[in-house]
């Protein structure tokens, strides 16, 4: 941790403690000890961390200390900013509180997305917004597409990834397109000062309905292909249906905005209901059940979401 209280309750920083001196955790109080190295930045330690509720969190590397100092001296001139701040309702330690409204979260590391979400939906009680930072190294894309874990999905904010460099200390946003399958996204990069993570002045990436290429609905149907199971609900609507990729008609294959928050490919779940509605079988509570919505902040609950896929699904037949 980097920042620790005196004897007075003052709060003071590694970097302008004093050697010798008792410096003590603002969170349970417990006695701290100043490390300075070559390795790690000035930083301060805990005797024995399991004491403390900062243990629940991370131990922190040499490249999380870093950046949080980076973003910390970069953001103090201009905003409030508080930095390793406990907030006792909630029981969690935001890495940096800027103007009591905005948590930015340095994550290098991957955890579970329940706990992204849990924990943004914490900072969210107290009307604080969330900013989560990953390794931007950790990022995958090429010049079509981005490929994020179900982690990296789970920290987007209003549909944007923000990463750090560990090196160079660049900030990167990276705005979410549509879904074309096999977890690969559209999306838009920009470079972003540490001012940006507060002013929000990025722009925001249109999405509409997008077509599927050939290509890629191929890629899609071969995934399923190589899933190997009898209970492929893509390939069982194909065959029951008597389609192909020649013969299915172009409104199933579009990726729709809702898309992006579905684990379902974008030809799945409109199989599901042109099946069922050439059948005259659709049952909303059986189509909600084959959804697979992610794991993430802002994703709408179940009901809300079929409901919005099936009007995207009506605006697209009735396009054709």
């Amino acid at each position: 941790m980097i920042i620790a209280m005196d004897h007075q309750g003052t709060h003071i920083t590694a970097e302008n403690a004093v050697k010798g001196k008792e410096y003590f955790c603002p969170v349970c109080s417990a006695r701290l000890t100043l490390k300075r190295g070559s390795i790690k930045a000035p930083h301060f330690s805990h005797l024995h961390i399991i004491d403390c509720i900062k243990y629940l969190y991370k131990r922190e590397s040499a490249e999380h200390l870093e950046l949080k100092s980076v973003l910390y001296h970069a953001l103090t001139p201009h905003h409030q900013t508080a930095m390793e701040f406990y907030l006792q309702e909630i029981e969690q330690i935001a890495d940096l509180l800027v103007n009591k409204n905005r948590a930015l979260e340095i994550q290098l590391s991957q955890i579970s997305p329940a706990l992204i979400v849990r924990r943004t939906k914490g900072y969210a009680s107290l009307g604080i917004d969330t900013i989560w930072l990953l390794d931007t190294a950790a990022l995958k894309y090429d010049a079509h597409y981005m490929y994020p874990t179900h982690f990296q999905l789970s920290t987007q904010c209003d549909h944007k990834i923000y990463t750090m460099d560990l090196k160079r200390h660049g900030i990167t946003v990276f705005h979410i397109g549509n879904h074309m399958g096999c977890g690969r996204f559209k999306y838009k990069k920009e470079k972003v000062t540490p001012e940006g993570l507060i002013t929000d002045g990025q722009e925001q990436l249109p999405i509409t309905n997008q077509k599927l290429s050939r290509h890629e609905v191929e890629t899609i149907i071969r995934r399923e292909k190589s899933q190997r199971t009898v209970q492929n609900k893509t390939l069982t609507f194909l065959y029951q249906t008597g389609l192909s990729i020649d013969t299915l008609p172009e409104y199933l294959t579009y990726s729709t905005p809702n898309d992006r928050y579905l684990m379902n490919s974008p030809l799945e779940w409109k199989l599901f209901i042109y099946f069922h509605l050439e059948q005259g079988t659709f049952n909303k509570t059986e189509f909600e059940q084959m959804l697979k919505p992610r794991t993430m902040f802002g994703c709408p609950d179940i009901q809300t979401l079929s409901a919005m896929l099936i009007k995207e699904y009506i605006m697209l037949y009735s396009s054709q």
